[in-house]
């Protein structure tokens, strides 16, 4: 078989094809792409737009066959269970002496250099 061109007795070739379902199953196919990308810690109105934009053809196709109120159910509700996280990165200093008094956040047992890291500068523990 040369390069670029399929061969048709190939097994592994890839196909797409429509698989029929019923309405319960639009609705637990929204309910993964939503949950998915709340997971991301995309906002609502991202994943909304997600639905609405016919380039994602799975959303879209569940955004028109389950309509606009029901997509919004669903993302609500991955958006209240899965949420968005908001995560905070810290610069650790190289030594402790480096650091004033309380500037050193809390962290766990290890730093990302592998040393031993302190719960709190002034030696109380979180």
């Amino acid at each position: 078989m040369p390069y670029g061109e399929p061969d048709p007795e190939d097994p592994l070739a890839l196909q797409g094809i429509e698989v029929p379902g019923s309405e319960s199953e639009t609705r637990e196919m929204a309910r993964c792409f939503a949950e998915e990308f709340a997971r991301m810690g995309w906002a609502t109105p991202r994943i909304l737009q997600l639905f609405q934009d016919a380039r994602y053809a799975g959303p879209y196709r569940a955004f028109l066959l389950l309509g606009e109120k029901a997509i919004r159910e669903i993302v609500a509700e991955a958006a209240f269970v899965y949420g968005v996280r908001r995560q905070r990165l810290y610069e650790l200093p190289e030594t402790l002496a480096d650091c004033g008094e309380g500037e050193f956040p809390p962290a766990g047992p290890l730093d990302l250099r592998g040393g031993s890291v302190p719960r709190a500068v002034d030696g109380g523990g979180n």
